[in-house]
């Protein structure tokens, strides 16, 4: 919270065939109805990306800095509400259902007076967590204005 007081933790197992993949603690029974992460360093003036979770902005870091997420795929309208002074949206969320309902609820959102561009990772990769950063450059790069020097993560991350 913006106190410092723990509302909550989102995180997930590194390795794919852990059964409990993803962990969620909430608090009073529900997850964060307000926080963006990524929120303190947003500039709303620039294209903002939008991905679900901590992993796929970390992933999306290396190569774009204007990044940020819900913490879920399918935030409240108040929740979307609260980045609507950004006027250009990037979607990247996972491929499947929960990303294609997160879309459609932006689209919804911010249909009417903003620009918004719904992206996915490439066949084969389920969300921007597990993508290169080639994979990551080739799909942003029409977007937005990539990192320029990005190359130190080209050869741990490919």
């Amino acid at each position: 919270g913006f106190t410092g007081q723990l509302f909550g933790l989102h995180g997930r197992a590194v390795n794919e065939a852990d059964p409990m993949r993803y962990r969620m603690y909430r608090y009073a029974k529900r997850n964060n109805p307000i926080v963006w992460y990524g929120e303190s360093w947003i500039d709303r003036t620039r294209p903002i990306v939008v991905v679900e979770g901590p992993f796929d902005v970390a992933s999306v870091l290396r190569v774009y800095d204007n990044v940020t997420c819900p913490l879920f795929v399918n935030p409240s309208l108040d929740k979307i509400k609260r980045m609507s002074d950004a006027l250009e949206w990037i979607t990247l969320y996972d491929r499947g259902k929960g990303g294609d309902t997160g879309r459609a609820k932006v689209t919804r959102a911010l249909h009417r007076d903003h620009l918004v561009h719904h992206l996915e990772p490439p066949k084969g990769r389920k969300d921007p967590g597990v993508m290169s950063v080639q994979e990551l450059t080739d799909v942003l790069s029409p977007y937005v204005q990539l990192i320029a020097n990005n190359a130190c993560f080209a050869a741990s991350s490919q």
